[in-house]
């Protein structure tokens, strides 16, 4: 009897462990990802990008060959407008729809983030930036596949929408890969040169796909000209 006791109150502690292990486990994934996108959030990006220039140091110390990491940072354009037009409710719906569209493009290995507002940052493993180009091709695709969302927003607020050919929703991208830079293990740099490049797409052409090192030896004339805003 002692022993079924004893037993018993060994099961129940397991239990209870396992109950707190699972809620830290849920707390966890509560804390790294983006509720309105279901995206990772930009915290847990920023770990990332930690792990993954720590990761690839230790790999090339270990190996003549190097490990490619290449970043695309996306911003959406025309997203004001259906936000100021149709509302916030609406503007939400984008966003979540959009991240369900660049969960059904990207693979599984790769780490896609909502980095805040309309802004996304992909990180794509043993990929370099054609490929990443291709990647960003395959997202317009298939936002146009997707009506830019005009059938999810018209079930949304109940009636039909007149969008104007120039405010359709649509995206800018900036690509830059650890190859590009002096320290291949410096993903923060890798990050920020997307963004000037993401940049680059907003000041020459919204929708464009710009890739860093195409472009940064005009970095120095940019620098003067006045940063679009992230509309």
């Amino acid at each position: 009897m002692e022993d079924i006791n004893i037993l018993s109150v060994g099961l129940s502690s397991l239990s209870s462990q396992l109950t707190i292990l699972n809620q830290n486990e849920h707390l966890l994934m509560i804390s790294s990802m983006d509720q309105l996108s279901k995206l990772k959030n930009r915290r847990a990006l920023q770990e990332k990008l930690s792990t993954e220039s720590e990761m690839i140091r230790r790999y090339n110390n270990k190996r003549s060959m190097h490990f490619q990491m290449t970043i695309i940072f996306l911003d959406m354009d025309n997203f004001k407008f259906y936000n100021d037009t149709y509302g916030h409710e609406a503007g939400d719906l984008l966003i979540s729809k959009f991240g369900e569209l660049l969960k059904k493009v990207f693979r599984k290995v790769d780490f896609i983030s909502r980095f805040g507002g309309d802004e996304f940052v992909i990180l794509l493993p043993n990929t370099n930036c054609p490929e990443a180009h291709r990647a960003a091709e395959r997202v317009h695709e298939a936002l146009e596949e997707s009506n830019y969302f005009i059938t999810d927003l018209e079930d949304l607020l109940g009636k039909k929408l007149d969008v104007p050919e120039n405010r359709i929703l649509g995206f800018s991208t900036g690509i830059c890969s650890n190859f590009d830079i002096e320290n291949p293990t410096d993903m923060e740099t890798v990050m920020n040169n997307a963004d000037q490049a993401l940049y680059y797409s907003k000041q020459t052409q919204k929708g464009s796909i710009t890739i860093w090192s195409d472009i940064k030896h005009l970095l120095p004339q940019l620098s003067d000209l006045p940063k679009p805003g992230r509309e």
